[in-house]
């Protein structure tokens, strides 16, 4: 299992990827009207292709959950090599 990195360490060692993750985000923060913060992130792997994975939570509430916030996830492919093994 991969470590789960922090939204701050994720931006910081995938700013490109991050970004565009960024603006689905908040495209669905505008269809939804709803507040979406990100909790963590992972790098998986589906069908050889590496994605960056984040998990937020969300104040929408499904019509059969009585929960106050539900959880969401967003998948965007990686677009750079990971920032912090980079030598400068």
């Amino acid at each position: 299992m991969n470590p789960i990195l922090s939204p701050r360490a994720a931006r910081n060692d995938y700013p490109h990827t991050w970004d565009e993750l960024k603006a689905r985000i908040a495209e669905a923060k505008r269809a939804t009207d709803a507040e979406i913060i990100p909790l963590g992130a992972t790098i998986i792997e589906i069908e050889g292709v590496s994605i960056l994975e984040v998990m937020c939570v969300t104040d929408l509430v499904a019509d059969d959950a009585e929960m106050p916030a539900t959880g969401m996830r967003f998948r965007v492919p990686l677009r750079d090599p990971l920032q912090s093994q980079q030598v400068h």
